[in-house]
C-alpha cells in the first residue's frame, strides 16, 4: 500500500467558479528531506503518514493549476522543467519535467498561456518557466505569456 501522502497527482480534477475553470496538473514529482519538510514536527509523528526512503526523502507532487477564463488561461508555477544538473535530478529523485503533456490532456498548449504566476522562485515552482534549446540557450515555454511573482521574492 502507497504512503497516504506520498502519491503524485495523476487524474484530472476540474472545479468551475461562474465562468472560469480551474484544473490541477502534474509536472511530476520530487523527492525532499523529511526533516526539511516538515520542519518541527518530530519524524516520529509525520513518518505515521509517509514512510521516508532510507535517505530520509519523502516525495511529493509537483503540481499547479491552470485557471481558464473566457478570456485568458493563466497558469499558477512552472513544476521544474528540463534543466537540472545530473546531481539535482539524482539528489531529489526528480521525476518531473511533464507540465506541457499535463496541460495538453486538460486541452490547453504552452503557446496559449496568457499569465504565469510563480508563487516563489523555488526551482521545483519555476524551473519550467525556460526550456533548453538545441543549442544549450534557456528559451521561454510560454512564449506570450506575462509572468507575476510577488516582489520580494524577485529581489531575493
Amino acid at each position: 500500500m502507497a504512503d497516504k501522502c506520498s502519491q503524485h497527482f495523476s487524474g484530472k480534477v476540474q472545479m468551475y467558479y461562474g465562468g472560469h475553470s480551474v484544473n490541477i496538473v502534474s509536472d511530476g514529482t520530487i523527492m525532499v528531506d523529511g526533516g526539511s519538510a516538515f520542519g518541527q514536527i518530530p519524524r516520529t509523528e509525520w513518518e505515521t503518514q509517509i514512510k521516508p526512503d532510507r535517505r530520509n526523502r519523502i516525495r511529493f507532487g509537483m503540481n499547479s493549476m491552470i485557471i481558464q477564463t473566457p478570456d485568458m488561461n493563466i497558469l499558477v508555477d512552472t513544476g521544474a522543467g528540463n534543466k537540472r544538473t545530473d546531481q539535482l535530478k539524482e539528489t531529489h529523485h526528480l521525476n518531473g519535467n511533464k507540465l506541457t503533456r499535463s496541460l495538453k490532456d486538460v486541452g490547453v498548449n504552452a503557446r496559449d498561456i496568457d499569465i504565469v504566476i510563480l508563487t516563489h522562485l523555488h526551482f521545483d515552482h519555476s524551473g519550467g518557466c525556460t526550456k533548453l534549446s538545441r543549442s544549450g540557450e534557456a528559451v521561454p515555454i510560454y512564449p506570450k505569456a506575462k509572468y507575476i511573482v510577488q516582489e520580494k521574492c524577485w529581489h531575493e
